[in-house]
């Protein structure tokens, strides 16, 4: 019976003690537009501009006429702390990283998005969508 409570005891203390995860949706985000991305990428099941067709071509047909425009600011923090080499110079690219604490120089990008939406008829529509995408772009 003593067992059992320690090993749920460790078990439980180490569920609570593992560390955070620092990650982003990378290239493909979680929604286009501003408003998709505040409700992360609900406007998929629930479209409600005409940029959600940009996520999902058929919910066209459920949003009114309209035109959209938004923009996302993307702040990713990137940094790395290197110590001196143990390959000492054989590396080959890892060789040339610089010892100490690093930051990327670029911190903000720009997400712009817009969209326009026709209805042809009672059962089509046109929308057309350009948006904007972008990795992390580190500068180191």
């Amino acid at each position: 019976m003593k067992t059992n409570l320690a090993f749920r005891m460790s078990a439980m203390a180490l569920a609570f003690a593992t560390p955070m995860a620092f990650a982003t949706n990378g290239y493909f985000t979680h929604g286009v537009g501003s408003h998709n991305k505040a409700q992360a990428g609900a406007g998929l099941a629930s479209p409600s501009q005409a940029i959600d067709a940009a996520n999902n071509p058929a919910s066209a047909i459920l949003v009114d006429d309209q035109t959209n425009a938004s923009l996302s600011i993307f702040s990713p923090r990137r940094s790395y702390t290197a110590s001196a080499s143990m390959a000492q110079g054989n590396g080959g690219a890892f060789s040339i990283m610089t010892q100490g604490e690093l930051d990327s120089g670029s911190e903000y990008f720009p997400l712009p998005a817009i969209s326009k939406k026709w209805m042809w008829g009672d059962d089509s529509a046109l929308a057309f969508s350009f948006y904007g995408r972008g990795g992390m772009n580190s500068d180191w």
